[in-house]
């Protein structure tokens, strides 16, 4: 049986489902009939996930389930989704949904998430299955043998993989997948119409999570010696949400969340994208940072540096020495120097388009999907 929005809506909603308030009904139909659904499992709702549901809905009614949960730290993140997309808040929906709703295609995040895979193995002859890739390739004993798992077992459960560079690429081949049932590009951006310009007042700009893993600290002390070393320090703007109580610092201006609509507002107000970070699968940040025109200063651990350093910005190791280093080195440049790494970064971004990954993703027949 074929269920159309309105039963699915009014289904999910006697069970205490939040939808989202959806598009415009001129909007939401292909001549007489609904959209084809579309049904994402993610893990938490980031900057660069919201682009991407707003470029699948224009082509399918997205619902969102989040396998991490909701709380309050995604609340503005989540708002960014409404008129987009319907969130599923919990398991018991997501698998309700699951049953009386008919999808042409799944995405899902997770290669080794149990609950990722249960999902997968449901839809594995009702639908598309794609599996979003954020993994680099590490030689760990433990990942090794999830990779043995994946192959033997996970791997017959998706029909594509896609991922957003070279890093993930690696992996992907790692864990059985060949360049025919590959789909690259899974990180794009549309050109930004505000782009940086070169002053001597624009500050360094951090772009992510107060986490360990962002390396926060390892930013904030090279900062404090970079501006003990230099006359007429930048100031650093870090656009994230304070995670723990620090002292002020000199120079450092929190900013907190940034919604995605006000990011390419900031990034061209800025000077240079700073990712320090210890352990960065990809980093999205650096796409929006280049399609804005600045030039960028990443570590070793960004898996993004690979795809898009390329004449636009310096290369460090996420230690503060290293960072530091980095730091002066872009200090020192000249007008004209930053105009070319900034122009360098445009002709990077230019490449990461998404019409051909949507064109890859979404099936074109519409008489598929599970029953």
């Amino acid at each position: 049986m074929k269920y159309s929005n309105v039963d699915t809506e009014s289904k999910l909603s006697a069970r205490g489902c939040f939808m989202w308030e959806k598009r415009p009904s001129s909007t939401s139909h292909l001549g007489d009939r609904f959209l084809p659904k579309l049904l994402i499992v993610w893990t938490y709702p980031a900057t660069y996930f919201i682009r991407t549901v707003r470029a699948l809905s224009t082509r399918r009614e997205v619902f969102v389930y989040f396998s991490a949960g909701l709380n309050p730290d995604y609340e503005l993140s989540l708002s960014e989704l409404s008129g987009i997309a319907t969130v599923v808040p919990s398991k018991g929906d997501l698998w309700y949904l699951i049953r009386t709703a008919r999808f042409m295609e799944v995405l899902i995040c997770g290669w080794s998430h149990p609950e990722a895979l249960l999902v997968a193995l449901y839809f594995r002859f009702r639908a598309r299955v794609v599996l979003y890739l954020d993994t680099n390739l590490r030689d760990s004993y433990r990942q090794r043998i999830r990779r043995g798992l994946f192959r033997l077992v996970g791997k017959t459960f998706f029909e594509y993989v896609t991922f957003p560079g070279a890093r993930s690429r690696r992996f992907a081949q790692a864990i059985g997948y060949s360049e025919a049932k590959s789909i690259s590009g899974a990180l794009f951006i549309d050109r930004m119409d505000l782009q940086a310009r070169h002053s001597t007042t624009t500050p360094f700009i951090f772009l992510g999570r107060d986490t360990h893993e962002k390396g926060i600290e390892v930013l904030l002390e090279a900062y404090a010696l970079y501006r003990q070393s230099v006359s007429a320090p930048r100031e650093l703007l870090i656009c994230a949400k304070q995670q723990s109580e620090r002292p002020a610092a000199r120079g450092v201006v929190w900013k907190g969340y940034v919604p995605s609509e006000h990011v390419p507002g900031m990034l061209a107000g800025g000077y240079a994208l700073v990712l320090p970070s210890r352990f960065e699968p990809w980093g999205a940040a650096c796409l929006e940072a280049a399609a804005a025109g600045l030039p960028l200063l990443l570590s070793t651990e960004v898996g993004a540096a690979e795809d898009l350093l390329c004449g636009n910005g310096f290369l460090f190791q996420p230690t503060v020495s290293d960072l530091l280093a980095a730091l002066h080195r872009s200090h020192l440049l000249s007008a004209s120097e930053w105009t070319a790494l900034s122009d360098n970064s445009l002709a990077v971004a230019e490449k990461f388009s998404g019409g051909p990954w949507l064109d890859r993703i979404v099936t074109r027949d519409s008489n598929q999907g599970n029953q």
